[in-house]
């Protein structure tokens, strides 16, 4: 929406004006402008390359549209780092269902119990949900017997 409003400035901008008034990175501004495109809102001579700053772009005069709203959010990029946190957040989900049925049990269990409802995960990263639960005082380790596990309610 902000670099839409630039052109009530000037008819015609470059990707290094838009960088000026906006103070967004290129990263971001090339996301925008693609969307733009991709809506055929506006024209572009060429703004792939991100290096040339002077690629001019001006809005397309006879942009139509049936719909009312035209929706213009950028796509969500999904990155590995977010796909490893969903997938740590669900064994963990996981890991407190088996330990609310069971209360108490040894680690090694735990460990097959998740490996076998979610489907062959890594035993590593299991065991460090494992620790980070223990850390938020989900669970706790027995006193006396270190890979015996305790729900706490």
């Amino acid at each position: 929406m902000l670099v839409l409003l630039l052109f009530n400035a000037n008819a015609t901008i470059t990707i290094k004006q838009i960088q000026t008034e906006t103070q967004m990175s290129l990263n971001v501004i090339h996301d925008v402008l693609c969307n733009l495109s991709e809506k055929k809102i506006i024209v572009c001579d060429e703004f792939e390359n991100l290096n040339r700053q002077k690629s001019s772009i001006r809005l397309t005069k006879d942009f139509q549209n049936t719909k009312m709203h035209v929706k213009l959010c950028a796509p969500f990029n999904c990155t590995e780092a977010t796909k490893n946190n969903d997938k740590k957040f669900a064994i963990q989900a996981v890991i407190i269902q088996i330990m609310k049925t069971k209360e108490t049990l040894f680690i090694e269990s735990l460990i097959d119990e998740v490996m076998t409802e979610m489907n062959q995960p890594n035993e590593n990263i299991i065991r460090n949900c494992i620790d980070r639960l223990i850390e938020q005082e989900y669970l706790e380790r027995d006193s006396r017997r270190s890979n015996l596990l305790h729900y706490l309610l």
